[in-house]
């Protein structure tokens, strides 16, 4: 099992330059766990994608409604954010030794909760798991 950020779930459901890997990397596992976060950020992405126009409204319904049935169909581990995730997050960002992100936090915190690594293509991302001691897979 392994957490996938949310680049990493953008990447598998949307041609962006990392999708060949996103893909390989999710339908090579028996167990890719995402948080609610995910499929907030999922949505908001799609969103974005829309107002660049690099997506029409159609295609981010079709690929929204994708991502769903692949949610009811248990294709996904979804992984509830809960009171000591934002407890671990805090007491990172407090630190105040890495330029860690708000959400970023709560998805390491999510992954480290859990004792399991997480993939991203997000390199600040990467750093400061790898600088907090989270397994990471950088693609």
């Amino acid at each position: 099992m392994f957490y996938a950020d949310t680049s990493i779930v953008v990447a598998y459901y949307c041609t962006e330059e990392k999708s060949a890997e996103a893909e390989k990397l999710i339908t090579g596992s028996d167990d890719v766990a995402i948080s609610m976060l995910a499929e907030l950020e999922f949505h908001s992405a799609l969103s974005r994608k829309v107002r660049e126009k690099a997506l029409t409204n159609k295609d981010a319904r079709r690929i929204s409604s994708q991502f769903e049935l692949h949610l009811k169909g248990d294709y996904f581990t979804l992984l509830q954010i809960e009171a000591s995730h934002y407890a671990i997050a805090k007491n990172w960002i407090s630190g105040f030794d890495t330029n860690l992100r708000t959400l970023d936090a709560l998805h390491l915190a999510i992954a480290f909760s859990r004792n399991i690594p997480i993939a991203t293509s997000d390199r600040s991302l990467a750093k400061s798991a790898d600088a907090l001691g989270v397994s990471v897979n950088l693609i």
